[in-house]
């Protein structure tokens, strides 16, 4: 039984570090999809404010306007540019979690499993404890009756 209190100890410590791991990763994957939707948002947005500059031709318009909205394109370009890269930073990082999450599980299946063999172990070792006391049993009650 020792040995299976070991095994059972071993296996919860398998499970806590699968459980840390899975929440790791959900946590990454949330950030990844908050970073994915202010990309989303600010590619849309460079969209829009480019069809409004297409709106604008034709139209008299100062030069302070025309740098103005120069600079602010630049800006939400380059804004697109760091969200991007941060994206893609969190995406490598999120891979480097569902790694070591793949490792936990498969380590605490492992544990699942050896804990279930030893289990069956022990209940196939108790059952044939049973049963030769049972046949003891017998083989003394049929010997006192003859």
């Amino acid at each position: 039984m020792a040995n299976s209190s070991r095994l059972s100890s071993v296996l919860r410590v398998a499970q806590s570090l699968e459980q840390e791991a899975a929440r790791v990763v959900g946590s990454w994957q949330t950030r990844v999809q908050e970073k994915s939707a202010r990309l989303t948002e600010l590619r849309r947005y460079y969209a829009e404010y480019a069809a409004g500059s297409r709106d604008l031709r034709g139209q008299t318009i100062c030069a302070a306007d025309v740098r103005d909205r120069g600079a602010f394109v630049s800006k939400l370009h380059d804004a697109i540019q760091r969200e991007s890269d941060a994206w893609k930073r969190l995406q490598s990082e999120l891979k480097i979690y569902i790694s070591r999450w793949e490792s936990a599980r498969a380590h605490a299946q492992a544990m699942r499993k050896l804990v279930a063999r030893d289990t069956q172990r022990l209940q196939q070792r108790a059952a044939r404890r049973e049963q030769a006391a049972t046949d003891e049993f017998l083989s003394t009650k049929s010997r006192s009756a003859v």
